[in-house]
């Protein structure tokens, strides 16, 4: 397996962030680690080294805050930490927290479970989508129940 430390930490924030048992689809269900991973292997190579930088700064200063590993945290003190990195006063620490905040956000809010959960649909066919979201060609026609020409 490439790169298993920073796939450690992506994994361990991503079921600390969408865990089991919420009102919408857990981490798994929307296959946040896969996805990603997807998405990551696309990269050009410049940018996948910056991801790995975020994973790892995120490992070490779980390291340095707590004396334990990110992965080695319980859940709830590994969403702790992220929104510490988010709080913090000093940009560079709160930049790493906001990137994997909208690392996490942008693989959950691409995934098909999490579209269908949030009842997602396109007003055209796209045959081409792997997806094959719901269509619903009527509506763009209804608006706040007005017409729209």
């Amino acid at each position: 397996m490439k790169y298993p430390r920073a796939r450690a930490v992506w994994a361990a924030a991503a079921e600390a962030a969408f865990p089991e048992g919420t009102s919408g689809p857990s981490h798994r269900d929307a296959q946040v680690s896969e996805r990603f991973w997807e998405w990551h292997d696309a990269l050009p190579p410049g940018s996948a080294r910056l991801i790995h930088l975020l994973l790892w700064t995120i490992d070490l200063f779980a390291l340095v805050r707590t004396g334990r590993p990110f992965t080695w945290l319980p859940p709830e003190r590994r969403l702790q930490l992220l929104s510490a990195l988010r709080a913090s006063r000093f940009y560079p620490i709160r930049l790493v927290g906001e990137s994997m905040k909208g690392l996490l956000t942008m693989t959950l809010l691409s995934s098909p479970a999490v579209m269908r959960h949030v009842g997602v649909y396109s007003v055209d066919a796209h045959p081409a989508d792997p997806y094959q979201l719901p269509i619903k060609r009527d509506a763009l026609r209804v608006l706040d129940e007005r017409e729209v020409a």
